[in-house]
């Protein structure tokens, strides 16, 4: 009988490990669904888009996921204003007329 009740607690903690190892797999499997669409990818540069104002006070920055989905911001300062531009990203492509900053900064976080 001891034998036996050795055996049978056994396979009672091998199911029990066997039930764990599925939950864990299944745990592991959501965490990188949801880490694909995290944001991994950053970019950011400071450019003057006018010669004879100012400094590098411009800038261009991207935000992208794992799949190259995400945003890119444009602000172009000027001595009278700031004018901010967002743009969506799918797959590092957008829709909207990009600027060759905008198209510089999806590049590097593209690589």
């Amino acid at each position: 009988g001891d034998l036996e009740d050795v055996i049978d607690e056994f396979v009672k903690t091998a199911r029990r490990l066997d039930e764990r190892t599925r939950l864990i797999a299944q745990e592991i499997d959501s965490i990188n669904e949801r880490l694909a669409k995290a944001i991994q990818r950053v970019e950011l540069t400071r450019f003057n888009p006018f010669r004879d104002q100012g400094g590098n006070q411009s800038f261009a920055t991207c935000l992208m996921d794992e799949n190259g989905d995400g945003l890119v911001i444009s602000s172009l300062y000027s001595r009278d204003k700031v004018s901010v531009y967002a743009k969506p990203l799918k797959e590092g492509k957008s829709e909207y007329e990009l600027s060759q900053e905008e198209k510089e900064v999806i590049d590097k976080a593209l690589n």
